[in-house]
Order: structure tokens, then sequence, then C-alpha cells
């Protein structure tokens, strides 16, 4: 049985000031069985982006492996505003912890709302459990191929400037970028009439969370801080063209204050 968690973890990498172990290759091909393929990145935290059918929503799921052996989930889902209430519910009797984060991308032609997934226990029975959730909303997750980012021009402006590559899945370009000792994931995705729109998730300690907030508001961003046990995330949107939010991004990340 997966057992909910309340501490706090985001975009990928928990915030327990522990290393992560490896994921073993039987957990990664269970958990591509469910989801999808996925990235090991150095920090030992295998990411896999959720496309959809439908082509409207996705997000992503990062599994972490605790000292204790166990498995940690963090998914930050992006839904149709009728799937919310659906996921909430089927994402809760998996025992996962659910917080609905609201509509961010106020700019993009289609409405989102998303909704940040804790969870604890077997990898397998985690990823098992996030694809059922998804799958009572109606909207099947797509086994179409992903595209490389090379292939898509918007995501080939925004690596040029922020000078990392990143991967592509339902639309979405993610780039991780490290910081500190740990890794954030930033996510690109079209918005329509030629715009992109730019958002995230950083996690900082209280007395860093309102300059960062002030920083990415300087920079056209959208920027709400959040309370998480001992830490504040920040929340970060912004849409408009891929080399404005690029060149938001990379400045605002490139600053020493956004170093752990």
């Amino acid at each position: 049985m997966v057992r909910s968690v309340a501490f706090v973890t985001t975009l990928g990498v928990a915030l327990m000031g522990n290393a992560a172990s490896a994921h073993t290759s039987a957990e990664m091909m269970a958990i591509t069985a469910s989801l999808g393929p996925g990235t090991l990145t150095s920090a030992n935290v295998y990411r896999v982006g959720i496309p959809r059918s439908n082509g409207a929503v996705g997000g992503y799921a990062a599994f972490e492996t605790l000292p204790n052996g166990k498995s940690l989930l963090l998914a930050d889902l992006r839904l149709l505003p009728g799937e919310r209430d659906t996921a909430v519910t089927a994402l809760r009797a998996e025992g996962m912890t659910v917080t609905p984060l609201g509509d961010r991308l106020d700019g993009m032609r289609s409405r989102a709302v998303f909704v940040e997934v804790l969870g604890e226990g077997d990898a397998v029975m985690l990823a098992q459990g996030l694809r059922r959730a998804l799958t009572m909303t109606g909207t099947a997750i797509s086994a179409q191929g992903r595209p490389s980012s090379d292939s898509v021009p918007f995501a080939r402006e925004v690596e040029r400037i922020m000078g990392r590559k990143g991967t592509m899945a339902d639309g979405v370009l993610a780039i991780a970028v490290p910081r500190g000792s740990g890794v954030d994931v930033i996510n690109v995705a079209a918005a329509g009439d030629g715009r992109v729109a730019g958002y995230g998730d950083l996690p900082l300690r209280e007395a860093e969370a309102e300059p960062m907030v002030a920083l990415l508001r300087s920079h056209g961003f959208t920027a709400t801080s959040t309370r998480r046990a001992a830490l504040d995330v920040v929340h970060f949107w912004r849409v408009g063209s891929a080399a404005e939010v690029a060149s938001g991004l990379h400045d605002v990340l490139s600053r020493p204050s956004a170093a752990r």
C-alpha cells in the first residue's frame, strides 16, 4: 500500500538532506511499462514526462529511491478543469497526497489546472496507481512517440538561449538546471499565436523566497510562494515569445541569489 507523505519535494528532487539511492533496472522498466520511458538524472531521480492522448494535458512524474529502500514520487500534473476533481479523488484513493495548485497559465489559449502529487512506497505500485488515477479522467496516457527537441522550433530557441538541452514530452520541453546540490526542472510549452509558456517550481528557504519572487516578477513572470513544511516553494510562470521567456529564465537562474 502506498503511504502518503507530508515532507516537501519539488521538481523531482527530494529535499531531505540525504543522497538518493540508485534505481534498479527492474524498477525503471516497471515504471516505463506504466507511464512510458523516462530519464535518469545525475541525482538518481527517474523522471518521466506524461503525454496524454488529447494533447491538452500532461505533466511529469519523478521517482527517487530513498535511503530506507522505499521510493518517493512527485508528480506535477497539468489537467483540464473538468478533470481535476476526478483526478484528485482517484489519486487520494491510491493513498497519495494531492495539492491542487489552481489555474497557473492564464495566458494560454487552453486553460489548465495544476495538481501536485506526493507518494511514498513501492515504485511499481506508485507508477501503477498514478496511471490508474489518470485513466479515471477518461484520457488515456498516449503511446505515441515523443519528438526530439531538435524538431520543435521553439524548443531549439529555448535550448540555445538557456545553453542546455532538454527533453520533449506531450509538447512540453523540460530542461534540468543544476542549482547548488540539486536540480530544478524548467518547463516550456507552446501557448498559441507563436508564444510559449514557461513555468516551474523552486524550493527555497524562507528568507530566500520573497527575493526570488521579486526577481522573477522583475523579469515578467507571475510568481507566488507557498509554504510547505520547512521550505517555501516558489511557483512561477510567464507567457511570451520563446526568446523573452528563455532569456528571463536564463537571467534569473544565473543570478547568485538563485543558488542553493
